[in-house]
């Protein structure tokens, strides 16, 4: 599999109510451009890691990463080291992206790169 061209980093601690809408806004969006969302659990004792682990078993675009919790700094730092995408975001567990947001997002770093 080749390397997709953005990488989108989702930490979540403790965000089963809020994880399923945020996964689902994250994959719903409208680009051609290839990308992974990869899912960091940083500790969390709900379900957050099953449900990140259900939808990366219906999407290979999605990969989940556990680690003790040890805050959103060090779960974006694991997420960064797995990367693989020329750009990479961070998608908070808490928010709902508009449908184009990685598309505009895109845009304007291929426009402006430095």
């Amino acid at each position: 599999m080749s390397a997709p061209e953005i990488s989108l980093l989702m930490p979540v601690h403790q965000g089963e109510a809020t994880l399923p809408a945020a996964l689902r806004c994250a994959l719903g969006q409208a680009t051609r451009r290839s990308y992974e969302l990869v899912v960091v659990d940083d500790g969390s004792r709900d379900r957050s890691r099953a449900l990140a682990e259900e939808a990366a078993a219906r999407d290979p675009r999605v990969r989940v990463l556990a680690r003790p919790h040890g805050g959103e700094a060090a779960a974006l730092n694991t997420g960064w080291r797995a990367a693989r995408g020329r750009y990479v975001g961070i998608v908070e567990a808490d928010v709902e992206l508009f449908p184009d947001w990685l598309e505009r997002c895109a845009v304007v770093l291929d426009r402006e790169p430095g």
